[in-house]
């Protein structure tokens, strides 16, 4: 039975992705999921990776994310990541920023979005600042 998805190795956030230039090995450092954030920041910025092997699948494609907000919104990310897949072990890895705009504390969901399917989904939690109040 042949699969019509890539095989996921990875979906996070992270600190930061470094790529060797010498031979394109990854490196994901310190992943993380919960944010300390001031409560008047305009914007949070996360870095995160998404890493694919291809499995059955061959050709040209296009990853897309979008997020489910604490409130249930879901809302498009913009732009979109094109792939090119050889099959078998052949992989691809996407380093991207993910800009919360207009943040606010809670859970968020990041999905992984293949030819209109969740393909997975990683989460992003915000939290209020150590000390800082809630009024």
């Amino acid at each position: 039975m042949s699969n019509s998805k890539p095989l996921v190795i990875a979906a996070t956030a992270c600190e930061k992705v470094l790529q060797e230039k010498k031979d394109d090995v990854v490196s994901i450092i310190r992943m993380v999921d919960t944010f300390q954030m001031s409560t008047d920041v305009p914007i949070v910025h996360v870095n995160a990776i998404v890493a694919l092997k291809s499995g059955d699948v061959t050709g040209n494609y296009e990853i897309k994310l979008r997020i489910r907000t604490p409130s249930g919104d879901l809302r498009p990310i913009d732009g979109k990541w094109p792939v090119y897949l050889k099959g078998g072990e052949h992989g691809v890895t996407i380093g991207l920023t993910i800009n919360l705009e207009s943040p606010v504390i809670g859970l968020y969901w990041i999905d992984v979005v293949w030819q209109d399917d969740v393909l997975t989904s990683f989460p992003i939690k915000l939290v209020r600042s150590v000390g800082e109040s809630r009024a």
